[in-house]
């Protein structure tokens, strides 16, 4: 059974920050605080990292930069209608 690229992203983060609590949890109940903190730092960090790399990375997360191209943004936004060049 594969699972789909949601499900796994959903299960990482489930595992990770709720697998990593419990964890830490039991560690400081058990006396183990520094045990506990280390837990927490590689729990957390490997979850974001995992979700980073899987995920997040592939995003490409910028806007537009040429001034002129924000203007002809806007101005077809607001009358709705595409502006050509020809």
């Amino acid at each position: 059974m594969a699972l789909s690229s949601r499900a796994l992203f959903a299960l990482v983060l489930l595992v990770g920050v709720a697998g990593t609590g419990i964890t830490v949890r039991l560690a400081n109940i058990a006396g183990y605080g520094t045990l506990g903190s280390l837990i927490w730092f590689l729990g957390y960090g490997t979850t974001i990292f995992l979700l980073w790399y899987g995920w997040l990375r592939k995003m490409e997360i910028t806007g537009q930069t040429d001034p002129d191209e924000v203007a002809e943004a806007t101005e077809a936004g607001e009358t709705g209608t595409e502006t050509t060049d020809s």
